[in-house]
């Protein structure tokens, strides 16, 4: 373990020794910060996949109107 300081609101520090006892507080924030910064990075992940699914969406559009454009060629060729 590593020893920090950082500098919190008063109402938190309170709140935390009204709840938490001192020999578990430690243990409470580790856990706390762990959890919130492995839930910035699961955000992170999840904007991530969406930003892809967008330009999926974007490339099978195109491909879409490409495809629709050679099949109306395609037709028009094939007509007598």
């Amino acid at each position: 373990m590593t020893k920090r300081a950082y500098r919190l609101p008063i109402e938190t520090v309170k709140s935390l020794e009204d709840v938490v006892p001192s020999q578990e507080r430690n243990d409470v924030l580790a856990k706390l910060m762990g959890e919130r910064l492995a839930r910035r990075e699961q955000d992170a992940f999840h904007q991530e996949i969406a930003k892809g699914c967008q330009e999926m969406a974007q490339a099978c559009q195109m491909i879409g109107k490409e495809l629709r454009a050679l099949e109306e060629e395609l037709g028009r060729a094939v007509e007598p």
